[in-house]
C-alpha cells in the first residue's frame, strides 16, 4: 500500500492534515509516502484526479495498492490513526 497526500500550502486544515501523515509515515516504515503540493504540482493534483474519478479536495489523501485506489479521506478524515488501519497498522496510534 502506497499513501499519497495533495496537500495545499494556503490551508490551515491542509497543515494538520499533513502533520498526521507525516507521523504516519515516520512509523510505519513499509509504507512508501509520497507528498503532492498542489500549488507546485498542479498538473500532478489533476492527474490523480482522472486517474481516480474523485473530485479534488485539499487536503486529500489517496491510498493505492497494486496501482487501485483503495480507500481516500480528505480534511479533518486525515488521522495518523486512520491511515494506520486503512494499511493494516492498526497497532501504531
Amino acid at each position: 500500500m502506497a499513501v499519497v497526500l495533495k496537500h495545499s500550502t494556503r490551508c490551515i486544515v491542509s497543515f494538520y492534515a499533513l502533520q498526521e501523515v507525516s507521523a504516519f509515515c515516520s512509523n510505519a516504515n513499509d509504507v512508501p509516502c509520497f507528498l503532492v503540493i498542489v500549488q507546485q504540482q498542479p498538473d500532478i493534483s489533476d492527474d490523480l484526479e482522472d486517474f481516480t474519478g474523485l473530485p479534488h479536495a485539499s487536503p486529500q489523501v489517496l491510498l493505492f495498492q497494486y496501482g487501485r485506489l483503495m480507500a481516500n479521506a480528505s480534511h479533518d478524515a486525515i488521522t495518523a490513526a486512520w491511515l494506520a488501519v486503512q494499511t493494516g497498522h492498526p497497532e501504531l496510534f
